[in-house]
């Protein structure tokens, strides 16, 4: 039986072959992830592990997030382009751009195609949008960016607490749409008043927690987003 370090750098070696063409190859994936993620510590600061994977912060970030997909999701993911980096990007292009280039990918014909061209190109977009624009965000924007970066544990927690913290049924919807997925997104009208919201727990000492541990370290995290 591998280790759980053995069982993330195969699950790695297999993912970065990224042959969303191959059925296989998605079967393989989706085993590999099975078996890591019931072998995740229940404690764990991400830092930490990746240093002790001798892995990127930033792949052992998106590899765990993989984890915690539905099998069904995860295997559309697999199955459209079959790549961590596209997932990532995904996040920072539009839907109607997002859909063009699953298109392209879609257009494959080899077992062995794999979606590093797309990533170049989504990369290239990006790098000329940014110098083009130079758009400095706003302090909102900034914030919605910052909570996409948490780990989803952290919104599993704040469902959980916010049940009883007699909110309105927006918030609840909020909440429930950002742990969804991290890909999510909130119109204006919605961030300013999730963020509002948020803000007024947060100076009421909703997310002063003691226990457990991974409770208390993600809600240290959401309320230094708010300057706390």
């Amino acid at each position: 039986m591998y280790s759980f370090s053995e069982q993330f750098r195969q699950t790695k070696e297999i993912i970065d072959k990224g042959l969303y063409k191959d059925p296989t190859w998605v079967e393989d994936v989706v085993l590999s992830i099975k078996e890591l993620k019931g072998m995740i510590p229940k404690e764990y600061d991400m830092t930490s592990l990746a240093d002790e994977l001798n892995q990127s912060l930033w792949y052992v970030e998106q590899l765990l997030m993989w984890c915690s997909i539905p099998e069904h999701s995860l295997r559309e993911e697999l199955n459209a382009h079959g790549s961590i980096l596209f997932y990532y990007l995904s996040s920072f292009i539009t839907p109607s751009e997002e859909q063009r280039y699953l298109e392209q990918l879609a257009e494959a014909q080899l077992k062995d195609s794999n979606a590093n061209h797309i990533n170049l190109l989504i990369l290239d977009d990006l790098e000329k949008r940014a110098t083009k624009k130079n758009k400095k965000l706003t302090k909102e924007e900034i914030q919605i960016q910052m909570f996409k970066e948490l780990e989803e544990t952290m919104w599993k927690y704040l469902g959980e607490d916010i049940a009883s913290w007699e909110t309105d049924e927006e918030t609840s919807r909020l909440v429930k749409k950002i742990g969804q997925s991290a890909k999510f997104n909130l119109n204006k009208k919605e961030s300013l008043f999730f963020i509002e919201t948020m803000d007024s727990y947060v100076n009421l000492g909703y997310f002063d927690v003691s226990s457990p541990k991974k409770k208390t370290e993600l809600y240290k995290e959401f309320t230094k987003i708010f300057g706390k």
